[in-house]
């Protein structure tokens, strides 16, 4: 067994399903070759569009379930407010920005 078969290998069996890296990492490929899914160049944010005065709409993809979201964001200063509903409800997070003092 090649060294990367056997990192992809021990990573599989460890649990990891997906992985993050350069895009020409060789770890990648078999990585992806053992079914971890590497997450570099994925399109986590789509389809924006303006929802009121500061205020959009659009879609995030979740790498820890592999599925995309339709979610409403609002910017209130230095707050950002991100709202995800499915069926059963709504849940918002809160994203401060940082500022270095």
């Amino acid at each position: 067994m090649k060294t990367g078969d056997a990192i992809a290998e021990i990573l599989k069996r460890e649990g990891v399903e997906w992985i993050i890296g350069y895009p020409v990492n060789h770890i990648l490929e078999h990585g992806a070759a053992a079914g971890i899914r590497p997450i570099v160049g994925l399109q986590l944010f789509e389809g924006w569009r303006e929802n009121g005065p500061r205020k959009w709409r659009g879609t995030i993809y979740d790498p820890d379930r592999g599925s995309n979201f339709n979610v409403s964001i609002a910017l209130a200063g230095d707050r950002l407010v991100v709202t995800g509903c499915i069926v059963w409800g709504c849940e918002s997070e809160t994203w401060i920005r940082y500022r270095d003092q």
